[in-house]
């Protein structure tokens, strides 16, 4: 809309048209920020279409180069070749790493969030570092006195960012350096610090380290999305993340996770594993060991399960389609059933979804054993899956441990299922 004014001047026959644009301009100003967006909505969805596909054929080599290397660095003798396979082990994380924030990135949201003990997950991830902080020379704590504080996460989301903080932090230190986890709480919230004595962070760079492929380290040393990436899924979770350079006398940078704490007063049963042992033990029926059904398409995935469950006494079964997993668990024996199902999410033909859902009218005990593993995890179909379904879902590339934990809860499910009420 425009307002037009006429006004008359002195000279016989001369008429001023004066119009207020004010309105057209901001109209016109709006459109082209709106058409902006899009071509950068529509930018970031071909991205996400690519990193898909990239990550989901980097996923699956990525896994067996991880589960490989961890059990046989475990097996290896102490040496030259345990530190070599230590070595390989460490940079397939990185690569990891890499890839999952490449997929946070352009990932949609929807991810399920279960009550999470945040202490657990900082002490599970400075663990972890151990090994990056020993090589760089840098003495990695965690000065923590809790016990337990409730979050609700996605607890793979969660610890994606506490790695990515506690990584840059090693880097940032370097030899000699000092970096310390600690977790607190304040009031309804709690804060999880993660801080180094390095050089800090010049104070103009402060309000750029959170943007897209900005970074401070040497040229390929970093991909620049890690700490974008974490400042998204942390506000996912309703939380802040901040950067704070250390006061006087002390140097280096900290970080700052803020979140609320969780209405959920207790945790879900999880069983333990027993001190010492990495992968649960083989459950026995009428005396033999527990079977496990291994369906995906990707021989090396498969080899690289069975050894995990062999291992620790299990029989293995295998089947390479969906199709063929189907045929045998609608026939096969009580007596002679898996106990535990890990099926890959996308597969030619029948895909694992499609296989539960053939598998839940005629065999629900079974449906109910499966775990998904999956590397297509950009869009929302797994996510969605698994909150309706309530199935336990891995992540490729995945660790001894995180396979570990899922069979460890699907078997103590399962008990909780077969156990009568009174």
């Amino acid at each position: 809309a425009s307002c037009t004014f006429l006004v008359p001047l002195c000279y016989p026959g001369t008429v001023v048209v004066l119009r207020d644009l004010t309105q057209r301009m901001a109209a016109q100003a709006d459109r082209v920020a709106f058409e902006r967006r899009m071509a950068a909505s529509e930018k970031t969805l071909a991205i996400g279409r690519v990193v898909s596909g990239v990550a989901h054929e980097l996923n699956n080599p990525l896994a067996v180069v991880l589960g490989q290397s961890e059990q046989l660095s475990l097996a290896a003798p102490v040496g030259e070749m345990q530190q070599g396979l230590q070595l390989i082990h460490e940079e397939a994380h990185r690569a990891r790493h890499i890839v999952r924030d490449l997929l946070a990135f352009v990932r949609e949201g929807g991810n399920r969030l279960d009550p999470v003990n945040i202490v657990s997950v900082v002490r599970h991830t400075v663990a972890t570092q151990q090994s990056k902080a020993v090589g760089g020379d840098v003495r990695l704590w965690a000065d923590i006195d809790l016990i337990s504080v409730v979050v609700d996460a996605h607890r793979p989301s969660l610890e994606q960012v506490v790695v990515n903080l506690v990584d840059n932090a090693i880097d940032a230190a370097g030899p000699g350096g000092v970096v310390r986890v600690g977790v607190r709480i304040d009031g309804e919230r709690v804060e999880v610090a993660v801080e180094d004595n390095g050089a800090g962070i010049r104070d103009h760079l402060i309000a750029r380290v959170f943007e897209p492929f900005f970074t401070t380290k040497e040229p390929g040393q970093g991909t620049g999305l890690g700490l974008a990436v974490s400042h998204g899924i942390v506000e996912q979770h309703r939380g802040t993340l901040r950067l704070e350079n250390r006061p006087e006398p002390g140097i280096g940078a900290r970080f700052v996770i803020d979140l609320p704490v969780s209405s959920t007063v207790t945790l879900p049963p999880v069983a333990v594993t027993p001190r010492g042992r990495i992968f649960p033990e083989a459950p026995r029926l009428n005396g033999a060991p527990g079977v496990v059904l291994l369906v995906d398409d990707e021989p090396s995935v498969r080899m690289t399960l069975a050894k995990m469950f062999q291992r620790a006494g299990w029989v293995v079964r295998e089947a390479a389609t969906g199709e063929e997993a189907l045929v045998w668990l609608t026939a096969v024996s009580d007596c002679n059933a898996p106990a535990v199902i890990l099926c890959d999410f996308k597969m030619p033909r029948m895909t694992g979804q499609q296989l539960y859902e053939h598998l839940l009218p005629v065999r629900p005990e079974l449906a109910r054993r499966m775990i998904f593993v999956t590397g297509d995890v950009v869009g929302s179909t797994v996510s969605g899956f698994s909150q309706h379904s309530g199935r336990e879902v891995v992540e490729k590339p995945f660790t001894v441990g995180e396979i570990a934990e899922a069979v460890q809860r699907t078997l103590a499910r399962e008990v909780v299922a077969q156990t009568p009420t009174r």
